[in-house]
């Protein structure tokens, strides 16, 4: 599929995962999940994994600080697609599209305006929720689609995990 085959284009080139969702409202805690996910099984890579959940801009600038070229957020997306199905594209594209991109909208856009003002490029991976109200449960697609994302970018940090690992 070439939505992988692109991120792990990005990865090679040098990246920073973050996760983006509020943990308390169902399908909107995919992204945090994931990057939650991510810290447990390699707590050695925290330099390029970030578990931002509803604050991102609380992290933008040390983002921006980090040794890498390109910055994935993964974060619920909301668009006319079946729950749980991924979307992928440069975050600017994304916004501009008119999707509903985030339910952290305006904290999103400054931190990205941050991050991209320190000469990386800030990519969206998008997990279209089903719903995102205040203490539901994940719907089961889009808790599979984080798994495979989880899965996915597992993979990509052990093939990668030494250069990550040693930078700091």
């Amino acid at each position: 599929m070439m939505v992988f085959a692109d991120i792990r284009k990005l990865f090679a080139e040098g990246a920073c995962i973050i996760g983006v969702g509020n943990p308390m409202r169902g399908d909107d805690a995919a992204g945090t999940l994931v990057a939650k996910r991510l810290i447990e099984e390699h707590p050695n890579c925290l330099e390029i994994i970030v578990n931002a959940e509803d604050v991102i801009e609380a992290y933008a600038f040390s983002i921006a600080k980090k040794k890498c070229k390109n910055v994935i957020i993964i974060d619920a997306v909301e668009a006319p697609a079946e729950a749980g199905t991924v979307l992928f594209g440069k975050y600017r594209d994304i916004a501009s599209a008119s999707l509903d991109y985030s339910t952290h909208k305006m904290s999103m856009s400054l931190a990205v305006e941050i991050i991209e003002g320190s000469g990386k490029s800030v990519y969206l991976v998008g997990i279209v929720p089903r719903n995102i109200e205040f203490g539901t449960g994940m719907d089961e697609e889009v808790a599979r689609a984080g798994d495979a994302l989880f899965t996915y970018f597992s993979g990509l940090v052990n093939e990668y995990q030494k250069e990550y690992a040693y930078e700091r």
